[in-house]
């Protein structure tokens, strides 16, 4: 099913898209029904769907969630380290540091 997915998004992409991608400025060789795809995710989210939105900045990396999860987890490492390191000095600077970012400096 995989590769018939696969398959099915790589063919050119009909006459009626092929002239919304033009219009939205698509390189002929790039208008295959992934490209489909992607400008419908794209319109749904200029539109005003967050969902779209959010789906569109998850795809580019920005997913802000993403984000601060990998802080969270970077945070947590290093609380853990200074504890099993008994260093108490670093576990009261990364507080005073994590305090400004959550206050927005």
């Amino acid at each position: 099913m995989k590769q018939k997915m696969k398959a099915l998004l790589e063919l050119p992409a009909a006459v009626n898209d092929r002239e919304q991608l033009e219009a939205l400025g698509v390189d002929p060789d790039d208008m295959d029904n992934e490209m489909v795809l992607v400008m419908a995710m794209f319109l749904n989210a200029a539109q005003g769907d967050t969902k779209a939105f959010d789906r569109v900045m998850q795809i580019l990396g920005k997913d802000i969630g993403h984000e601060e999860l990998a802080l969270r987890k970077r945070e947590l490492r290093l609380k853990e380290k200074a504890a099993s390191e008994g260093d108490n000095a670093a576990l009261a600077k990364l507080d005073e540091v994590l305090g400004k970012i959550e206050g927005g400096f």
